[in-house]
């Protein structure tokens, strides 16, 4: 399993920050130093994680199909940070209920109507 370990997010006046590290372990041993481990939904929201790294890859495929199928309906709604953490809760307690977690942590920001 390889995992990642610090996530951080900071509001500030004008907006909001992510950032994380770039080393993903394999148990005790530094074994990959470029993973990215934050990720740009949309223009309005990015999200960042810690934990299994596979876990992180399977939540950000779901939260692109998402996305792309807001996209083909033209719609002009875009997942703001609010909507996309209640998205991400419900999925976790999904799979927490089913006996299948995800273990991560995640960390969710962007603009909601301009304001961090």
């Amino acid at each position: 399993m390889v995992t990642g370990t610090s996530v951080l997010g900071i509001q500030f006046d004008g907006g909001v920050l992510i950032a994380a590290d770039l080393l993903g372990s394999y148990g005790s041993m530094a074994q990959m130093r470029q993973l990215q481990r934050v990720f740009k939904v949309n223009e309005k929201t990015v999200i960042g994680a810690s934990g299994d790294y596979s876990d992180f890859q399977f939540l950000i495929e779901k939260i692109m199909e998402k996305v792309n199928q807001d996209y083909c309906l033209n719609d002009g709604y875009v997942y703001k940070p609010k909507q996309l953490f209640s998205w991400c809760t419900r999925v976790l307690y999904n799979r927490r209920s089913n006996f299948d977690p995800l273990w991560n942590r995640l960390v969710i920001a962007g603009l909601d109507d301009e304001q961090p």
